[in-house]
């Protein structure tokens, strides 16, 4: 797959994101039956002082804003296509060779009805993704993903091959096969969308939901992709994962706005509450992201009041919403990433033990720095350099307390006016 712009990063944070992070979230650190009657591990607690930077978490999405499953390095990649290139033989009912080419016109419009990731398929209104992909006579078109429409500059045909440039260079390859395309997404090593024209026959393609996922793995019927690393910030995730309840305090610098931010994040029985506190020379500012029962909140504790900004559907959100947390977050994406080193870095005079996960793909470099106890103690996230996301900046986040303990009063919003 040629990697050129980022509109198709956008298909793989609609379809390997919400795959990999709904279900490697959901499914993948719960403790197994020999854990089950174990109290959970404490997280790591610390305390450190320090300059401190990193981006903003607020809960002003209406697509949860998360980051991607690192796709599998370079030396796995032939192994793993050719595992996923046998899996989706599978799905399709035989050899793709035996496969009949298809000789209607390509022209048309193609819907997307499934989506292939590492080796599941599911059915695309399961992954709340909506696709369009139209082809014009001309060699033109157009293509959507989720409201966000680009125009196709250039498609071409040769046989069963289909390649698709959309208007920011990005470029696709596609099969095409009686009425249906099947379009691989740039960097994931093999995810792909399905799209059918209205009187497409998709019957040979086994799809699942979501809810359907989940019970397979639960159930010991399929294996999750990527059981992790054997890295201390994949231990520190498994604790996070197996805790009753999280606590985290830390300290936020924006570069780019030249603004501090305070964070305390607390998260219990599948509530998520987050306080933001921000700085900007003499003026204080305090929101509060809150989330419950499929519905995320902003409210603001100086006047007792809070608005409703979405419902939230993803599965990952119910089963483990501490992901909706910027730093969190980085923790359970790098422990699932196989590309990794360890080493010892000086930072602001102090001397730690780091794990560097480097920029690889739409993800940005995070180095995490564990002090002498074992703690993490900061994280120095920098963005990839090759990103075209304008505004992005490099941040380093330090972290005072992290432990199993929140505070059960903080998820009583009863006192605080709130409009829908």
């Amino acid at each position: 797959m040629k990697r050129n712009g980022n509109y198709f990063m956008n298909g793989l944070t609609i379809t390997t994101l919400l795959l990999m992070v709904t279900f490697l979230s959901a499914c993948g650190g719960k403790p197994d039956a020999a854990d089950a009657g174990k109290a959970p591990d404490k997280v790591s607690e610390t305390t450190v002082s320090g300059t401190t930077m990193a981006h903003e978490t607020t809960a002003a999405m209406a697509e949860p804003v998360v980051h991607t499953t690192e796709p599998a390095p370079d030396k796995e990649s032939a192994s793993a296509k050719e595992e996923i290139a046998n899996i989706e033989e599978e799905i399709l009912g035989g050899s793709n060779s035996t496969k009949k080419e298809y000789t209607g016109p390509v022209e048309g419009t193609y819907t997307a009805f499934g989506a292939l990731s590492e080796g599941h398929a599911f059915y695309a209104e399961s992954l709340e993704l909506t696709s369009e992909l139209m082809l014009e006579k001309d060699g033109t078109g157009y293509m959507t993903l989720n409201g966000d429409k680009t125009t196709v500059k250039k498609w071409t045909r040769d046989g069963e091959k289909l390649q698709v440039t959309v208007d920011d260079g990005g470029t696709a390859d596609c099969i095409i096969r009686d009425g249906i395309i099947e379009l691989e997404i740039p960097d994931t090593g093999g995810d792909v969308i399905y799209f059918a024209k209205e009187d497409a026959d998709t019957s040979s393609y086994e799809l699942m939901t979501m809810e359907e996922y989940t019970e397979k793995v639960n159930n010991g019927e399929l294996d999750l992709p990527n059981s992790g690393n054997d890295s201390h910030t994949a231990d520190l995730w498994n604790r996070l994962d197996k805790a009753d309840g999280i606590y985290l305090q830390y300290d936020v610098y924006l570069e780019a706005q030249d603004v501090t931010q305070e964070y305390e994040v607390q998260v219990l029985d599948g509530q998520y509450h987050s306080l933001r506190t921000m700085k900007v020379k003499s003026l204080t500012d305090r929101m509060i992201t809150y989330y419950s029962d499929d519905k995320v909140y902003n409210l603001y504790p100086d006047d007792m009041t809070g608005i409703m900004v979405t419902d939230v559907s993803s599965s990952f959100i119910r089963n483990d919403p501490e992901l909706l947390d910027d730093l969190i977050n980085d923790i359970y994406v790098c422990s699932q990433r196989t590309n990794y080193s360890k080493d010892t870095m000086e930072h602001n005079g102090v001397t730690y033990d780091a794990e560097i996960f480097p920029a690889e793909g739409y993800e940005p470099e995070c180095i995490f720095l564990y002090d002498k106890d074992g703690h993490l103690a900061k994280c120095l996230r920098t963005e990839n350099p090759d990103s075209d996301t304008p505004g992005a900046t490099d941040a380093v986040y330090m972290i005072h307390e992290f432990d199993d303990r929140p505070d059960s009063k903080v998820f009583d919003i009863s006192a605080y006016t709130i409009k829908n």
